[in-house]
């Protein structure tokens, strides 16, 4: 496939060079779509997850307004599998005293969850989480080696998303102002439900990108235990067809984090 050309779209930006070194950088651990046989029963309906072959999304992360790092989202697919990748590191002068190399990845198989991994580095905080969905037994299997924990769950018969998998279902969803929806995801091994809301339309000034037509949604935890929740989070997309999100703030009891978009890169 042909990588996109730069457009007039104000969301579609070209990588800087900061943006290139991430690429190569990912390029050094090469991933693949899973081998496994797709799970036998079929889907529902059709599940819109990606409008492209492949995306990658990389961002600049401030707190209260200083650069402290970077984070990427690639996402991948093919004929029955969908591969998405998240990454997020601490850069400048932050990465000397607290150090945060995040890496978790969602495949998908007939577009639904197959495998979802996170590995996290944050301060002295680290986990090395994994989640199997097995469907011919209707289990969840769900360990974290860094805490020695395993567990076991049964699978519901509704949708069950990863939170990788789930942000991308949401992020294609109608989205009228005022309108609600819900998406149940498992998360460190918890079943739990996540609403979305549409706040509003708005234009907004994107670094880079000028002004950028978007639509606002806030998820919110509905159950106890999912998230360790410090404060509201909020998510720009674009208002077209691609939805992009370019802008994600939340607000912590130190300050406030936000991630912009840098750079998209996008092959048909």
């Amino acid at each position: 496939p042909e990588q996109s050309q730069q457009t007039s779209h104000p969301s579609e930006t070209q990588p800087t060079e900061s943006a290139a070194h991430d690429k190569n950088d990912s390029a050094s651990r090469p991933q693949s779509h899973p081998s496994q046989p797709a799970p036998a029963a079929p889907v529902a309906r059709p599940v819109q997850m990606l409008d492209a072959k492949k995306e990658t999304l990389q961002y600049d992360i401030y707190w209260s307004g200083v650069y402290v790092g970077k984070a990427s989202i690639e996402a991948s697919r093919d004929e029955n599998s969908m591969l998405i990748i998240s990454r997020a590191r601490s850069a400048g002068v932050i990465a000397a005293f607290y150090t945060v190399d995040d890496h978790a990845q969602s495949i998908l198989i007939n577009n639904r969850p197959y495998a979802f991994t996170f590995r996290q580095h944050e301060g002295k905080n680290r986990s090395d989480k994994e989640t199997r969905f097995d469907y011919d037994a209707n289990k969840i299997a769900y360990s974290n080696a860094v805490k020695n924990v395993r567990s076991e769950h049964d699978l519901p018969n509704f949708p069950m998303w990863d939170i990788l998998s789930g942000f991308y279902y949401a992020r294609f969803q109608p989205l009228e102002t005022g309108q609600k929806f819900s998406i149940d995801v498992f998360d460190s091994g918890k079943i739990g439900r996540v609403g979305v809301e549409t706040l509003k339309k708005e234009q907004i000034e994107v670094p880079n990108m000028g002004t950028v037509r978007t639509v606002l949604i806030k998820p919110n935890v509905e159950t106890e235990g999912l998230f360790k929740k410090k404060g509201d989070i909020l998510i720009w997309l674009t208002d077209d067809a691609q939805r992009i999100p370019v802008r994600v703030e939340t607000v912590i009891p130190i300050g406030k984090v936000s991630a912009e978009l840098r750079g998209r890169i996008v092959e048909k």
